[in-house]
């Protein structure tokens, strides 16, 4: 384990280094939540964005400036169920989120996908160990930053672990 400042930072677990959750997750998730939109409501997003980090089980939020006709197209191949969900509270964002699944967001905090199942080719090295919802968000985002199309996704894991994963961020580490 690696404390600082009375925090656990990382574990190491069966050959794994383990990120455990920290308030600088926060701040990064507002800092990119910006960079990627012009337009949102960020107090909603952010609300939705805590909610999820309560749930006993791992989870994968993706907000983009489409989430409606991303969900269509999903749930028109079987991917995923349509909705649309204006009011919120967290237990009902946690029993969405129960769903194995994405939970699409606009901007604006109106989910309109649940249960998605994120589609892409693997044309980005991902990483076993950080299991299938993080790879399939790394596959899904680097596909919509070729299209520039700004998504950014974040991915809770079961072991309590989040990435935040955006085009704009994907952008920035290669030319696309």
């Amino acid at each position: 384990q690696l404390w600082k400042d009375n925090k656990l930072i990382f574990t190491y677990k069966n050959g794994i280094y383990i990120h455990q959750y920290c308030e600088d997750q926060d701040k990064l998730f507002k800092v990119e939540l910006q960079r990627e939109f012009v337009s949102l409501l960020q107090d909603r997003l952010e609300y939705i964005y805590k909610a999820i980090l309560n749930c006993a089980h791992g989870a994968l939020l993706l907000i983009m400036d489409n989430a409606n006709e991303e969900s269509t197209r999903l749930s028109t191949m079987n991917r995923g169920i349509t909705v649309k969900i204006n009011v919120c509270d967290s237990q009902l964002i946690e029993h969405i989120a129960s769903i194995d699944g994405a939970i699409l967001v606009d901007t604006e905090g109106t989910i309109y996908g649940i249960g998605m199942i994120l589609d892409g080719r693997a044309n980005v090295c991902g990483s076993v160990s950080r299991g299938a919802r993080y790879n399939s968000a790394l596959t899904y985002i680097y596909e919509r930053a070729k299209v520039k199309t700004n998504c950014l996704a974040v991915v809770f894991s079961e072991d309590k672990t989040i990435d935040i994963i955006s085009t704009s961020r994907l952008r920035s580490w290669e030319e696309l």
